[in-house]
């Protein structure tokens, strides 16, 4: 059975590299890295079935980490009414030590607080397939990928209170392959 996901593809372009998205042939957004870590850019590609995409090594002369997410949750699920991505994403990795607490922890307390936010677009929720490339020495099993209209959303009381909680500091203290990234959308593909 073929479960829908995401390829992420993190990349420091080298001198010759483009700004071609279109070699993906589908639908995904292109971010620039918000929070001025490398790899600089991020790709983030909708894929019909997860277990489908083969593994790849970089191309000459570029940095890239490449994953295959399997999509777990969507705050959206009815793809005719996804909103349009939001100008800003946060993207989380980690690999928890009870991937049903987090499970617990997510739809239970976390998501509640994600809507209360000024700004919140949508969240998703992904397991790692598989990984390939070169680029950090880990990657989280899961991946949390929240979208919001603009940065405000991140300096407002509702999302202190969000990240502030005492579930959540104990879900991701005891996780380990922790990634955070603040991207910036660059650019839609549809």
């Amino acid at each position: 059975m073929s479960a829908p996901g995401v390829l992420v593809v993190f990349t420091e372009p080298g001198p010759n590299s483009n700004d071609d998205m279109d070699e993906y042939g589908t639908s995904g957004v292109r971010y620039t890295a918000a929070d001025g870590a490398k790899p600089s850019w991020v790709d983030v590609i909708l894929v019909p079935d997860a277990d489908s995409i083969p593994s790849c090594s970089a191309a000459e002369g570029m940095t890239m980490d490449r994953r295959v997410y399997k999509l777990d949750y969507d705050s959206h699920p009815d793809a005719s009414s996804a909103p349009e991505p939001g100008e800003f994403a946060l993207f989380l990795g980690f690999t928890p030590p009870s991937v049903e607490e987090m499970i617990a922890w997510h739809e239970g307390e976390h998501f509640a607080l994600l809507r209360a936010v000024p700004g919140w677009v949508r969240t998703r929720r992904f397991t790692l397939v598989h990984r390939s490339g070169k680029g950090s020495a880990s990657a989280g099993q899961v991946m949390l990928l929240h979208e919001w209209a603009s940065a405000a959303s991140f300096s407002s009381d509702e999302f202190e209170r969000m990240i502030g909680t005492p579930w959540r500091e104990r879900v991701l203290k005891a996780s380990r392959d922790l990634e955070r990234r603040i991207l910036n959308v660059y650019k839609v593909l549809s």
